[in-house]
């Protein structure tokens, strides 16, 4: 090898070493640019393509709007995207330490997913991990009465898949919507699924909270990164419910309470270890009452300052998800105090640009706002279902009240 040909491979190496870094800087900004283009485009989506109005259409198009919910105390009394039975009963009682309604075999059943689907998900700006979700094996109904639900864990992969399919069968111009047909004419047919797996549990909770002036809601702006419902308002905690027990081992608590604690320790105090509990190092499920958010709700429950009532069950066509409703009223008001200075609501909220609207937000219940915001289908069809459901069970509080007291 001569001098020259020596001198232009050093040449050759320093110029990569200088240039390499300098392109892949740009080319990682570009790929950030176009995420964020595509996040952002996604949230203004889900307002612009107003699924859940195309879900109401289908509904009506078909004869069986009927099937779906009409709320009573918010909004324009028109019916929303939502599957229910108003004959079909559930339990509303959520003992802090059980809840009989759930049967949990805590077995991981692992569905087929698509890739392809997860690709076009990311490409858009969605933030997408492999967790767990519970789903429904079987449901139990006796007459009217929903007594028992047969649950598991399932892959958060199979979800999104599912949840893919069924709206692009809705907003597609081309497609018919096979999978509403068969499966999602009404609440009883799709219940457990109807022949749709996996049909996941969620939780939809009307956090509410007493100030001196009334009671207050706690209402999202759903970040643009979120699987499901981007850029729309909703209640939070909003979430799939999980499972309660590690390497055998179950918690004391319930079910239910067990996963709101979990939840608002994320969404309020964004704290990452509750979301990859499965992959810490832990022998018991009850660590997370070590984390402060977590130990100040199981302080108030356990004093009786905090009511967790299960108040309906609906199931999303958008998702063939089972939804359940509950309030969360923390009735002392130093609790609100502590959160509002404390709380720092993590990556599924987003607050607006200007910093006009925050991530979370305190409304008051009866805020004629969120019927406007109703009306307009900017909240989500599950929460427009719990916070009409909140609303009857602050009147029902009042009306108990005024019994009590003219007696």
């Amino acid at each position: 090898m001569t001098g020259s040909e020596i001198l232009l491979l050093v040449l050759g190496a320093i110029a990569g070493a200088v240039v390499a870094p300098i392109y892949n800087k740009r080319i990682a900004a570009i790929t950030d640019a176009r995420l964020r283009s595509a996040s952002a485009k996604r949230g203004r989506d889900s307002q612009a393509s107003l699924l859940a109005k195309k879900i109401v259409k289908y509904y009506a198009e078909h004869g069986i709007s009927s099937s779906l919910y009409v709320p009573n105390t918010i909004g324009a009394g028109r019916p929303i995207a939502l599957l229910h039975d108003a004959s079909v009963t559930i339990p509303t009682v959520v003992n802090r330490d059980s809840d009989p309604l759930f049967s949990c075999d805590h077995e991981l059943t692992r569905l087929p997913y698509s890739r392809a689907v997860l690709r076009r998900y990311r490409r858009r700006g969605v933030r997408l991990f492999d967790g767990e979700f519970m789903w429904v094996k079987s449901a139990v109904l006796d007459g009217d009465d929903l007594t028992e639900l047969n649950v598991g864990r399932v892959n958060f992969y199979s979800y999104a898949t599912l949840l893919y399919k069924m709206q692009r069968e809705i907003v597609s111009r081309w497609r018919r919507p096979v999978l509403h047909d068969r499966h999602l004419q009404n609440f009883r047919a799709a219940l457990g699924g109807g022949g749709l797996k996996p049909q996941a549990i969620g939780c939809i909770t009307a956090l509410l909270v007493e100030r001196s002036d009334g009671t207050y809601v706690a209402v999202a702006r759903r970040s643009a990164k979120v699987v499901n419902g981007p850029g729309t308002r909703s209640l939070v905690p909003v979430y799939g419910m999980e499972c309660n027990a590690i390497a055998g081992r179950t918690s004391q608590y319930g079910l239910t309470f067990y996963n709101f604690v979990r939840e608002f320790s994320e969404e309020f105090f964004d704290l990452e270890e509750p979301v990859h509990m499965m992959l810490n190092r832990k022998v018991a499920p009850d660590w997370i009452f070590n984390l402060p958010p977590a130990a100040d709700v199981l302080t108030e429950s356990i004093a009786g300052r905090l009511i967790i009532k299960r108040t309906g069950v609906c199931i999303n066509p958008n998702d063939a998800i089972l939804n359940f409703s509950y309030v969360a009223h923390f009735t002392d008001p130093a609790f609100f105090e502590r959160l509002e200075v404390a709380m720092e609501p993590n990556w599924e909220n987003s607050a607006n640009r200007d910093l006009t609207i925050g991530a979370i937000q305190f409304m008051k219940l009866n805020d004629p706002t969120l019927d406007q915001l109703a009306t307009d289908q900017l909240i989500d069809p599950s929460s427009i279902f719990a916070l009409d459901l909140a609303r009857q069970y602050l009147a029902d509080l009042a009306a108990e009240a005024a019994t009590t007291g003219a007696s």
